[in-house]
Order: C-alpha cells, then structure tokens, then sequence
C-alpha cells in the first residue's frame, strides 16, 4: 500500500477532459471516491475503466463525461420536507405483525396499505 503519502492539501481529486472526446480522467487520493469508482467499475467495467495507481495510492480512471455533473447547492427545506415525505410514506405501508390482529390465519408476512 501507500507510504509517505503527500500531505492532505497534496491529495487532490482532479478531473479532465477536452471538449472534443468523450471521456473525462478522474485522478484521485479521496478513499471514499475511490471506493465508488471501483465499485462502479465492478457493476460496469465498459464504461469505468481503472488506468492507474501511483505509488502513494492515488488512482486514476476514465469515465464517460456524461457522468460528471455540477449540481446547484442543496436545499436544506427541501432536505427536511423529504424526510418527512418519507418517514408518511413508510407509514403507509406496514407490515402485519401478527395475524390475530388482521383477524385471519395468514403467515403473517403480507403487507397492507393503511
């Protein structure tokens, strides 16, 4: 594995790309990036292909440019009122614990909309 590694303000993510190709280049240090590329690469290998890993652990892959977005901040009201959203939703849906309850002899693993 990595030794020495650079200092944290060292361990960059960097993305390329031109405007004439289809690809982007993601070079990074960032574990957690890192653990998404290689589990994107698992499931679709054709389209996220690892090219490298320097010395100190950081990899490099190629990914369609497609899958490189820049988002508008997040809103944190629309944040909580998904919550909620979901929370009433899952509510809807309750699974029978016990069927004395539900007045029939099922094997207790049906579902009922409330």
């Amino acid at each position: 594995m990595a030794r020495n590694r650079p200092c944290l303000t060292e361990q960059e993510t960097i993305i390329r790309w031109d405007n004439e190709g289809k690809e982007a280049s993601v070079y990074t240090y960032d574990r957690k990036l890192i653990r998404r590329l290689g589990t994107m690469a698992e499931k679709y290998p054709d389209e996220f292909i690892f090219l490298e890993e320097d010395p100190y652990g950081a990899v490099t892959y190629q990914i369609p440019k497609k899958y490189v977005t820049v988002r508008p901040p997040y809103n944190e009201e629309k944040r909580q009122k998904q919550i909620i959203n979901a929370k009433d939703n899952k509510d809807l849906f309750r699974k029978k614990s016990n069927s004395r309850e539900q007045g029939h002899q099922g094997g207790g693993n049906e579902w009922t909309k409330l």
